[in-house]
């Protein structure tokens, strides 16, 4: 099922000419495989940053 969903996706963004799709994973994610045998890269050059409001309820 989430190669289907990926790879529909990807069908989705060649017909709208679409540069590319960001994917965002944990870093123990098994998927990481599935990712890969689809031929998406990671990206070893940035990291991505989040700021939690812990007030907020």
């Amino acid at each position: 099922m989430g190669e289907a969903l990926l790879n529909h996706a990807k069908i989705h963004c060649a017909k709208k000419n679409y540069k590319g799709l960001a994917l965002e994973t944990a870093t123990d994610n098994p998927a990481q495989k599935l990712y890969e045998r689809l031929e998406w890269k990671k990206d070893n050059d940035c990291f991505h940053y989040f700021w939690k409001n812990t007030i907020a309820q």
